[in-house]
């Protein structure tokens, strides 16, 4: 026996969650910045935190720059963006 739960919230939250996902494969990786990001993030929901987007999207750089399957040019653009951060937070 299953049991569906029909919410607009949980719709909401599951298509939120999505998306912060799949900015990567909506947005070519020549346009990826954070401010960019969550820009974008936040135009399409309201409710996002910046917190959690920049965790999120700090953390699927990381994902392509250690996947072995992922194209050279986008390793290298995560790389990248990974650098420029950790080398902002250095002279916080």
């Amino acid at each position: 026996m299953s049991i569906t739960v029909e919410s607009s919230a949980v719709s909401r939250l599951l298509v939120m969650e999505l998306f912060y996902e799949n900015y990567f494969v909506f947005i070519t990786y020549k346009r990826w910045t954070l401010p960019h990001y969550i820009a974008t993030i936040h135009k399409n929901y309201k409710d996002t935190t910046i917190d959690k987007a920049y965790h999120c999207f700090f953390k699927t750089l990381e994902q392509f720059a250690d996947d072995l399957d992922t194209a050279k040019e986008i390793c290298e653009v995560s790389n990248a963006l990974i650098k420029k951060r950790r080398m902002s937070n250095n002279y916080v």
